[in-house]
């Protein structure tokens, strides 16, 4: 990690900060308006690629989840898939709930809590954890922190740092890609993980298609192994209801 990032005090408390936040502006935003609504995803891929490398060791995937927001800004979710990175872990279960807020200047700011939960897990040890999160978009950028101090279950603290582009192509085709950077305080770890992906996405009949191409930098080939943090493209196809 670098020295800077050491200095940088206010990350540590970056999950008070944020807590503090939502128990403060939820509240507020509930009592002006509460319409709610819920909907359902589900997506089938030819892998399931988080930050750079396969989560299911370069097979199929296939996910799902239901969402709920209102009109205030308040979200919460539930998401599930499929995995095989370690050997008594199939199943991925993540709880997240947040607040989003789009400003009049078209900036949106979004700040949450992210649960990853794996149910079943026993030989691997207490493998779930906590991430903490802020992020800012406008126009066809996104940046975005994502905090937690437990990474696994290990006790390491992680900061991942991302910046996307999304640009609208004729014919209602859709070009994403962003770069990425993992910087963890661990001795595990020299140097931080970069990651990046490029793809291009479009909707036919009602069914989300997406063809991404997703690479790491040596570090994290090194660290995560080549099998699966290597260069691939991946197929997806998913439905929102």
């Amino acid at each position: 990690m670098s020295l800077l990032i050491k200095k940088i005090y206010c990350y540590r408390s970056l999950p008070l900060v944020l807590l503090l936040i939502l128990g403060e502006i939820v509240p507020l935003a509930y009592a002006e308006n509460n319409a709610t609504s819920i909907s359902a995803n589900v997506t089938l891929a030819s892998d399931y690629v988080w930050r750079g490398y396969s989560q299911t060791d370069g097979d199929p995937a296939i996910s799902g989840g239901f969402d709920y927001t209102d009109t205030s800004g308040f979200y919460a979710g539930i998401w599930g898939s499929n995995v095989g990175f370690a050997a008594d872990t199939d199943l991925e279960l993540d709880v997240y709930a947040g607040f989003s807020m789009a400003q009049d200047n078209g900036v949106t700011w979004d700040i949450g809590i992210l649960r990853y939960n794996y149910p079943g897990t026993s030989i691997s040890g207490d493998i779930d954890w906590n991430e903490y999160h802020i992020s800012a978009s406008y126009g066809i950028a996104s940046a975005s922190i994502n905090y937690t101090n437990n990474v696994y279950g290990t006790d390491t603290t992680a900061i991942y740092y991302t910046i996307a582009l999304e640009y609208n192509l004729p014919h209602e085709w859709t070009l994403t890609t962003g770069i990425n950077l993992y910087d963890y305080d661990a001795s595990l770890v020299t140097g931080s993980v970069i990651d990046y992906h490029l793809g291009i996405a479009k909707e036919f009949a009602g069914l989300g298609v997406d063809i991404s191409y997703y690479d790491t930098n040596s570090t994290a080939a090194n660290f995560y192994g080549t099998n699966i943090a290597d260069g691939r493209v991946v197929l997806s196809l998913s439905k929102e209801f």
